[in-house]
């Protein structure tokens, strides 16, 4: 019987060998192709791809993938997918509709394109206070309600969808009926919010925790008459009203028809910059520093130039702006991806503002859809900006392929030192006995001699299980606002029909305080003042974590586009937002224009 022991052992062993512990099965599942968001990511916001067919939302996604393009902004429009209310006798008639969205998600994921979801466009049924009528996408969704589809959106695109944004400018009246309300918007992004990633002190509850949210999406205006609400006054008044904690990003659309992006420097011989996208841009960030969200960016969902319309620009000025955008927009250290609204002309509508945003056009005599010159400079950009692999902020990537052979070694070698400590155990523990009994013996007929020495058995595996969490940490930097140009345009996607021209005076000029900074939230930031920088990232320097994260905005007239945050180099474009500076040179021409806003 002792001597089945060890022979016990070793079948025990070769079956460890020949049967070995069950391997986990692997789950068929995609992983989310996450937006970069970094400055020198371009991407296209493209409302009109839900209102076209399955074949030519296939040319357009290969015509942005023959751009570089990698990451899309679409809608995702709440009226047009639930029409009726959710469980009402009236869904017989018309069922939830994810048809088109499901086919340019899916599409997109194909080609390995990350997608940014515009969440917006009320149904009849949906407004706040039971507000609501049929063909008004525009009407102030109710935040229950709202929040409900967000997530059934989040958990059907989990894994496909890596941003959401919610609304497109609400700081428009077409886009806020009855008019637009921060207090009202931000109760809308917190529900949602909490309905895609949950609340934040208990995040697992979210349809689609890993998903970005995006908030604000607004247009670049200054406020008149109820109209228009001011873009900075905007988020100022959502940080007022608890918006912290609720976004990983903000976005914001800053159109400008008159005056290049880089030219909206704010300074005493040019006051009305006061209301340039650019200035605009660089008070958001001093409100964001105040607030203690300088590990935040903002992003840029929407932006372009029409070559038709009353704001008509030449070929040649739409692809100059677009570079001179990019170009200004990557060199910031707090902003994210720019989208460039949009891909195609629409048919028959060239000659107007909303229908030749586009950077291709119709070629009736080649049959064939054609580049203007700004989709080569966006080509040219992505070309001179490729992402950089070995970012140490970017979220970690597929494993490298395991080295097989390697592995097998290496397992072997582990399963043969169990085997031997497995016998030697044994073989140990039999000794003992054998030992034991012998002694037993020995004391029958010696009972006073002494206990014959037992070897010991043991020997242990000793098993080490190390496990590793990095958090990345990046030093972000503040910024002190820089002053642009009035011509502010709210650009927005909505859907239903062409948004009403509305025409917003400038601002008058008026005599600037230049002892005063353009925002006091920033007094709560120790920061250092480098009159020799441009970018307001220079001004503070905060260390902070990184956003993992994301959100869209869609323009008039149809329902229907991550790597990790890099740091970047600070400028000094929020500091001289903080104080006017005496320039002297010439002036820029100053307008306020409705920039394209299809989307409601």
């Amino acid at each position: 019987m002792i001597a089945a022991i060890p022979f016990a052992a070793m079948c025990a062993a070769m079956t460890y060998l020949l049967n070995p512990k069950p391997t986990p099965v692997a789950l068929d599942v995609m992983p989310v192709v996450s937006i970069d968001q970094s400055s020198t990511t371009v991407g296209v916001a493209d409302s009109d791809l839900y209102g076209r067919s399955n074949a030519e939302i296939i040319d357009s996604l290969n015509d942005m993938k023959a751009l570089g393009v990698n990451t899309i902004r679409v809608l995702i429009p709440w009226g047009d997918i639930q029409k009726v209310p959710p469980g009402s006798p009236l869904e017989v008639l018309a069922p939830p509709d994810w048809s088109k969205v499901d086919f340019i998600v899916q599409q997109a994921v194909n080609r390995n394109m990350a997608v940014l979801g515009v969440l917006s466009a009320t149904p009849y049924w949906g407004g706040q206070n039971g507000t609501g009528c049929i063909g008004c996408p525009g009407v102030a969704p109710d935040p229950t309600k709202f929040a409900a589809f967000a997530g059934l959106a989040a958990a059907r695109y989990a894994g496909k969808v890596a941003a959401y944004e919610v609304w497109n400018e609400p700081n428009y009246i077409k886009s806020w009926l009855p008019t637009p309300d921060p207090l009202a918007y931000t109760n809308v992004l917190k529900a949602v919010y909490t309905a895609i990633k949950g609340d934040p002190n208990n995040p697992n509850d979210g349809a689609d925790p890993n998903a970005l949210v995006v908030g604000g999406v607004l247009g670049s205006v200054a406020g008149f008459a109820g109209i228009t609400y001011d873009t900075v006054d905007f988020v100022r008044k959502m940080y007022a009203n608890g918006a912290k904690g609720y976004f990983d990003a903000l976005s914001y659309h800053p159109y400008n028809f008159k005056t290049k992006f880089s030219d909206g420097t704010y300074s005493i011989s040019k006051p009305w910059n006061k209301f340039s996208p650019l200035n605009q841009l660089l008070e958001i960030r001093q409100l964001m520093i105040a607030n203690q969200d300088q590990a935040l960016r903002i992003w840029a969902s929407e932006f372009g130039l029409p070559t038709g319309g009353p704001n008509a620009v030449t070929e040649a000025t739409q692809a100059a702006f677009i570079a001179d955008f990019l170009d200004k927009w990557s060199s910031m250290s707090f902003t994210g991806p720019a989208f460039i609204y949009s891909l195609r002309d629409r048919l028959g509508a060239e000659l107007t503002e909303q229908g030749s945003l586009g950077v291709f056009k119709y070629a009736a005599d080649l049959n064939d859809w054609v580049m203007k010159a700004a989709a080569q400079v966006i080509k040219d950009f992505i070309d001179a900006h490729p992402a950089d692999p070995t970012d140490p902020t970017d979220p970690p990537g597929p494993a490298s392929p395991p080295n097989l052979v390697q592995q097998l070694t290496q397992a072997l070698a582990a399963l043969f030192h169990r085997v031997q400590a497995t016998v030697q155990g044994v073989v140990g523990s039999v000794t003992g006995f054998v030992n034991a009994i012998t002694q037993a013996v020995a004391r029958i007929f010696n009972p006073g001699g002494a206990a014959l020495r037992t070897v010991p058995a043991a020997l242990q595996d000793e098993v080490t299980d190390a496990t590793s969490s990095a958090a990345t940490s990046a030093q972000s930097r503040a910024i002190a606002p820089d002053r642009s140009s009035p011509d502010s345009s709210p650009g927005t996607e909505k859907t239903g029909a062409e948004p009403s021209e509305v025409s917003i005076p400038a601002p008058e000029s008026k005599t600037v305080d230049t002892d005063k900074a353009p925002t006091d939230d920033v007094k709560t930031v120790e920061a250092t003042t480098d009159t020799s920088s441009d970018d307001p990232g220079d001004v503070v320097k905060v260390e902070s974590r990184e956003p993992v994260r994301t959100g869209l905005v869609a323009r008039p007239t149809k329902l229907g586009s991550d790597r990790a945050v890099k740091p970047g180099k600070a400028t000094s474009d929020d500091e001289k937002a903080s104080t006017p500076t005496a320039d002297t040179t010439e002036d820029s021409e100053s307008s306020t224009e409705s920039g394209p806003s299809d989307e409601s």
